[in-house]
């Protein structure tokens, strides 16, 4: 895995995400996946449907995904 700006040599590095550099491998954190529901949030506004906010990230790689 290459990073850009090259990281320093430290004992400990906080990274959110990684990706692959073909594209084909993405790993994030948080969780996503975990809470694509409104009902799986320990709150949410009333204007929120039946999606939370986070399943946003699934319609947007269906959609580039073709």
């Amino acid at each position: 895995m290459n990073f850009t700006p090259p990281i320093p040599m430290v004992q400990w590095v906080v990274l959110g995400g990684f990706c692959s550099e073909d594209g084909r491998a993405t790993i994030i954190m948080p969780h996503p996946e975990r809470v694509i529901r409104k009902q799986q949030h320990s709150w949410c506004p009333p204007e929120w449907e039946e999606d939370g906010p986070w399943l946003q990230i699934f319609y947007n790689a269906r959609e580039w995904i073709g």
